[in-house]
C-alpha cells in the first residue's frame, strides 16, 4: 500500500512509499482511509523540529487526524461492523489501567501508549489498523472530509468548553488564526460568547476566514494596539479569557496584558521552551490570573465534538482549503504560503 513517510531525522526526507499493509490484531479494526489531515505536528516533524520529550524513530508514516471505512474486524470486536464510517483517536496502545487511562486521559498513559504518526506508523496511508475502542462511528450528517478534522476540533472543544467555565456574556480573545485558533473560535461562538481574533496582518486570508466564521472583532497584532482595542471593544474592560493557539512567547505576553484580574489564559499552542520569556509574569501575579494549559482531549470530548459538528454548531468544512492524493505529498507539505488552513491527504 502507499504511505506518506518521514524517512530520517532533519528537514525534509519526505517520501510516498510502498509498504506492507498493517496487520489486524485482536481488539482491532482495519480501516480503508478516506482522508487524513496534515497537522502542525506533522509539519514541524517534516521540517526537522524534534523534542527531547518526544523522541522520534524514523522511518515513520505520518497522520493522526483521519477518517475511514471499516473493512475488516478482529473476531473479538462487537462494537463495529464492516462498512461503518469512523474517525478515531490519535493515541493507541494505552494500558487502560493507570490513573490517566481510568480518568479518561489515555494520551497521558504512563505505561505504553503511542501516538499514531509519531511513535508508531500513522494513517496517512491507504489502510490503518486501530483498536475498536478508539473509534467513533460517524453521524450521517458528517462527511468523511469533515470527520478527518475531528481530532483537532476535539483539541479546541476541550480547551474552550471543558477546561474553562465559559458563559454567553464572556469576552474571549484568541491569538492565532490557524486551524486550531479558528476551531477554538467555533467552539467559543457555539457557547454564545463574544470572540476577538488576533493575528499578524500577513495572515490576511486567515483573518478574513475568522470574520466569516463569526469573530466579533478581528485585529492585526503588528498594526493594532491589542490591549487598547480589547478594552475599547469590551466597554473598557479586559477580556474574561484569552486563548493562545500559537505557542509563541510574545503572544502569551500579550494575553497577560489583555486578560482581566482573576481572568484565565488558556495555553493551547505547544511552544518552544527556549522561547518562553513571560516578561509580564509579575503583572500576571498582581492580577491573580490563571494560566490553564490544555493538551489534546479526553474520551468524552469526542462524542461532544461530533455532536457539535453534526448539529452545525461547528462547521469544520470552513477551514478545509486543500486536498491532495498521497502521491502529491511533497506539494501538500510545502504548501505554507498563508492561503491554506487544513490540508487533507487521500489515497
Amino acid at each position: 500500500m502507499l504511505a506518506v513517510r518521514k524517512m530520517d531525522h532533519g528537514p525534509g526526507h519526505l517520501s510516498c512509499e510502498n509498504v506492507p499493509e498493517p496487520e489486524l490484531k485482536p481488539g482491532m479494526v482495519k480501516l480503508k482511509i478516506a482522508y487524513c489531515g496534515i497537522c502542525g505536528t506533522d509539519t514541524h516533524t517534516y521540517h526537522g523540529v524534534e523534542s527531547a520529550f518526544f523522541p522520534f524513530h524514523f522511518p515513520v508514516t505520518f497522520g493522526h487526524e483521519y477518517s475511514g471505512e471499516v473493512i475488516e474486524i478482529a473476531d473479538d470486536v462487537t462494537t463495529l461492523k464492516v462498512g461503518d464510517m469512523v474517525t478515531a483517536r490519535a493515541v493507541t496502545g494505552f494500558c487502560g489501567n493507570c490513573e490517566p487511562c481510568l480518568t479518561g486521559r489515555p494520551g497521558a498513559c504512563v505505561n505504553h501508549s503511542a501516538t499514531a504518526g509519531l511513535d508508531i506508523d500513522g494513517a496517512m496511508s491507504e489502510y490503518f489498523c486501530i483498536e475498536a475502542g478508539c473509534c467513533y462511528k460517524l453521524p450521517d450528517t458528517i462527511s468523511a472530509e469533515e470527520a478527518a478534522v475531528t481530532e483537532p476540533a476535539c483539541v479546541a472543544v476541550h480547551a474552550c468548553t471543558e477546561l474553562i467555565d465559559l458563559k454567553p456574556y464572556d469576552t474571549v480573545m484568541i491569538m492565532g488564526a490557524g486551524p486550531i485558533g479558528l476551531l477554538c473560535l467555533m467552539a467559543v461562538k457555539a457557547n454564545g460568547a463574544r470572540a476577538v481574533m488576533v493575528d499578524l496582518s500577513s495572515a490576511k486570508f486567515r483573518l478574513e476566514k475568522a470574520g466569516e466564521i463569526g469573530a466579533d472583532l478581528v485585529l492585526e497584532s503588528d498594526k493594532d494596539n491589542i490591549p487598547a482595542e480589547i478594552r475599547k471593544f469590551n466597554g473598557g474592560k479586559a477580556a474574561d479569557y484569552c486563548i493562545d493557539a500559537t505557542g509563541v512567547a510574545a503572544c502569551l505576553d500579550t494575553c497577560i496584558l489583555c486578560t482581566k484580574k482573576n481572568g484565565t489564559i488558556v495555553e493551547v499552542g505547544i511552544c518552544d521552551p527556549k522561547g518562553i520569556t513571560l516578561k509580564n509574569f509579575l503583572l500576571a501575579i498582581l492580577l491573580e490570573q490563571r494560566i490553564q494549559f490544555s493538551y489534546g482531549s479526553v474520551g468524552n470530548t469526542w462524542a461532544r465534538t461530533l455532536d457539535m459538528m453534526a448539529s452545525g454548531k461547528m462547521n469544520v468544512k470552513q477551514i478545509i482549503t486543500h486536498t491532495f492524493p498521497l502521491t502529491e505529498c511533497q506539494k501538500a507539505f510545502d504548501l505554507n504560503d498563508g492561503t491554506n488552513l487544513k490540508v487533507l491527504m487521500h489515497p
